[in-house]
């Protein structure tokens, strides 16, 4: 199925969140820290624990002392490289086999989720 879903609000970026987990691997790009107030404790309670450990990841984030302390944790299945001088975002982007998703956690609080074949190829 090829489309463009756009998703607005808490309830749409936990469903593009859950979405995701069902990708054998993510590659990932975290520059958000604001979940909480959008997502409250959603992504810490229910995503993380579904992903790291259990799906191969790797991920980008911005080079801070709380993120090194975090990676140092994770197992072997799930690589980080770190981003220095990180410009300040509050957004994600995951990319699995079929779909890339768009996350952003600022004013407008949406997500947009990409299921076009040749889009996601495009974005490996």
């Amino acid at each position: 199925m090829n489309s463009v879903q756009i998703m607005l609000g808490a309830e749409g970026i936990k469903l593009a969140y859950n979405d995701s987990l069902q990708q054998e691997t993510i590659d990932i790009v975290c520059m958000s820290e604001g979940y909480d107030s959008v997502i409250n404790n959603y992504f810490t309670d229910q995503f993380v624990p579904r992903v790291y450990g259990k799906l191969k990841t790797r991920e980008i984030v911005p080079d801070t002392a709380a993120n090194r302390t975090d990676a140092a944790q994770k197992p072997a299945m799930n690589t980080v490289r770190f981003l220095k001088d990180a410009p300040k975002s509050e957004s994600d982007f995951l990319l699995g086999r079929d779909r890339a998703v768009f996350i952003s956690l600022g004013t407008t609080d949406m997500d947009v989720v990409v299921l076009e074949h040749e889009v996601v190829k495009s974005l490996k």
